[in-house]
C-alpha cells in the first residue's frame, strides 16, 4: 500500500512538473503568471507529500518515524 501511495505521489508530481512546463508557454501574461503559480504550488505540496511518504512522517510533530515492513 505505501509504496503504491509512493508511486502515485511521484506520478502526480511528474505530471504537475509538466504542467509548471506548459504554463510558462501561456502568451497571456496574466495567464501564465497565475496558472505557473497554481502548477508550482501543486509541484511543492506534492514534493513535500512525497518525502512525508518516504521518510514516514509523524504528524505530532516528532520528526520521521520509521515505518516498519508488515509480516505475512
Amino acid at each position: 500500500m505505501a509504496m503504491e501511495r509512493i508511486e502515485d505521489l511521484e506520478r502526480r508530481l511528474q505530471h504537475a512538473r509538466q504542467q509548471l512546463v506548459c504554463a510558462d508557454m501561456i502568451d497571456n501574461f496574466g495567464r501564465r503568471e497565475a496558472q505557473m503559480r497554481l502548477w508550482q504550488a501543486e509541484v511543492d505540496r506534492l514534493e513535500r507529500e512525497l518525502s512525508d511518504a518516504e521518510h514516514g512522517f509523524n504528524p505530532h510533530g516528532s520528526g520521521p518515524v520509521p515505518i516498519e515492513p508488515r509480516e505475512g
